[in-house]
């Protein structure tokens, strides 16, 4: 037995508005996001580098100087026992 010719018209009518709503709430929920951040102290990233790279070319010269005297005794310590 097939339901009444109106009832089958409202059940349509019921799944196409939710779909319709489902459809309008995905669009909704994959929208856009936008964040704001409240931040008292800027951290300027040109300094910090600036100071790592300090920092790093003064080990570079430790370790060449460490270096030179290391070969340096070892060239010494050679031209001492040949003789």
């Amino acid at each position: 037995m097939a339901p009444p010719a109106g009832r089958g018209r409202k059940l349509k009518k019921i799944v196409t508005v939710t779909l319709q709503e489902m459809r309008l709430a995905r669009a909704h929920a994959s929208g856009k996001v936008n964040v704001e951040v409240d931040s008292t102290e800027s951290v300027d990233l040109t300094q910090v580098l600036e100071e790592m790279r300090t920092q790093y070319e003064a080990v570079v010269m430790k370790n060449k100087l460490e270096l030179e005297k290391w070969f340096k005794a070892k060239v010494r310590w050679e031209n001492l026992r040949r003789t």
